[in-house]
Parts: structure tokens; sequence; C-alpha cells
């Protein structure tokens, strides 16, 4: 089945972004708080880069995903995106998928 809503964050190589996730009631869902409040989301990363101390190669696409699946449904209001670059000594692009 596929969820009712997926914010996905990806990107390629030796980085380490973190994608966060606001919901409409202020609960933030991330790598550290990976459970959703009001509309029930959760966080969850793609573990064929992991653990990240090992760091990627640059042609590894890694991804970093909030999920609400069909039980779950996300509540209704705006919800913030942001991105958090763990290794201010790099750049990279990522792309969000909603």
């Amino acid at each position: 089945m596929s969820p009712q809503l997926e914010v996905r964050l990806e990107w390629y190589g030796a980085h380490d972004l973190d994608l966060f996730v606001i919901e409409p009631d202020g609960n933030e869902i991330s790598c550290s708080h990976t459970d959703g409040g009001m509309g029930g989301g959760v966080y969850a990363a793609d573990e064929s880069c992991l653990p990240l101390s090992m760091m990627c190669d640059a042609t590894t696409l890694y991804i970093e995903r909030v999920v609400w699946d069909q039980v779950a449904m996300p509540a209704s209001g705006n919800y913030q995106i942001q991105i958090a670059n763990g290794r201010a000594d790099t750049t990279t692009s990522a792309t969000i998928v909603v």
C-alpha cells in the first residue's frame, strides 16, 4: 500500500543531511523525533548508507523520509520542511519529493 503522504529527501554521497518535517501542531518529525503527533507521521532512513561514520561514496543515493500510512491520515494545515547539513565543511544539492 502506498502512503497517504510522503516527504522524501534524496542526495548523493558523503554528506550528512537531515530531514525535518514540522506538523501543523508544531510537532517535529526527524531522526531524533521519529514519531509524529497529531498526524501520525513516522521517520525512516534508507539504510543503504549507514552508519554515517563510514560515509558513502559520491555515487550512493541516500534517502530520508517521513511517511503517513493508510491508517494515519495526515492532519490538515501547514507543514514545514527543513533540511540541516550536519557537516558544515561540505555543500551538496538535494531533492525534496512530496
